[in-house]
This record gives C-alpha cells, sequence and structure tokens, in this order.
C-alpha cells in the first residue's frame, strides 16, 4: 500500500478485476498502469466519470506490453471519455474523495469509488511455508515479481517440465 494518508478507503483494483467489487458513477483510479488503465476503459460505460490520477507524466510509462497494446488501450482511454491526470502525486483519500498536488497546485475530486492501482509488490509468504515441507518449491508470477499472466503460465510450464 502506498504511504497516502486515507489509503484504507480505497479498494484494490485487482478486486474490481476479478468481480470481488464493484464501481460506482464517479471514480477515481489512483495508478495508470496496465491494471489501472484496464479498470478505468471496463469501468467509463457504465460509469458517469473514471478519472486515473498518475504519479509519471502519462499513463502505461512503465508498463512493459507491446506498442499494439498500448495503442488499442490509449484508443479505449479516449473514446471512452476517461479523464487522465499524470504528473499527479495523491497526497489524502477520504471516503468520498481524493486530493492530489500537481504543478504546485492541490486539487480534490469528489468520488464514490476509489481504487488502488498504484504498483504492486510480489507476495513470496507460500514459498516459506512449502520449502520445509518439499523438496522441489519454484517460486512463479506474481511471487516472484508482478508481471503478467502469460509470464506465470509459462513459468509455470518450465517449472513442472524440468522437476523430476
Amino acid at each position: 500500500m502506498p504511504p497516502i494518508p486515507g489509503i484504507e478507503n480505497a479498494a484494490l483494483v485487482t478486486d474490481y478485476l476479478t468481480h470481488q467489487t464493484g464501481a460506482g458513477q464517479n471514480v477515481v483510479i489512483i495508478g495508470g498502469g496496465l491494471g489501472g488503465t484496464e479498470a478505468a476503459c471496463d469501468i467509463a460505460p457504465h460509469a458517469d466519470q473514471v478519472t486515473i490520477l498518475e504519479m509519471l507524466p502519462d499513463i502505461l510509462a512503465a508498463a512493459n506490453h507491446c506498442l499494439n497494446n498500448d495503442q488499442h488501450l490509449r484508443a479505449m482511454v479516449a473514446e471512452r471519455g476517461v479523464k487522465v491526470i499524470g504528473g499527479a502525486r495523491v497526497t489524502r483519500i477520504t471516503a468520498d474523495s481524493v486530493t492530489y498536488e500537481k504543478d504546485g497546485q492541490t486539487e480534490t475530486i469528489p468520488c464514490d469509488t476509489i481504487f488502488n492501482a498504484a504498483g504492486f509488490t510480489p507476495n513470496d509468504q507460500l514459498e516459506d511455508l512449502l520449502e520445509g515441507e518439499y523438496d522441489d518449491v519454484v517460486v512463479i508470477g506474481d511471487a516472484v515479481k508482478p508481471r503478467k499472466i502469460l509470464t506465470a503460465v509459462h513459468e509455470g510450464y518450465h517449472a513442472i517440465r524440468v522437476m523430476e
């Protein structure tokens, strides 16, 4: 979780993407990587306003993906009316608003839903539990580093293929 006062008021974007939570009509997504941008594009047709707040100058700047995916997502953002605010540093979150700083100015966006898509860290807690019980434990997927599912599938296939 990023160290933002009120971060507990934001749901994880992965909870939306896995259908564990819904979105309201005025949505703010903190983070414009793949997860945040994909969620924004999915939410926008059913919402009044969707805003992505990104610390970097533009969305998808740190995403590891191909040019075709980048162009398609950017086109969807534009055609679905998702508002993008780059260079924005979120400073406070409440149950119904997000405050950010950009170019020395402080702005607050009222909203009914806030999603945190501001980066992910690996969770490899299961590795320690399994290593004491099994000889061949291989860490794959997001337990190594948050990436795409295709990477996890390839790593899982390779891990099984080389096990005896």
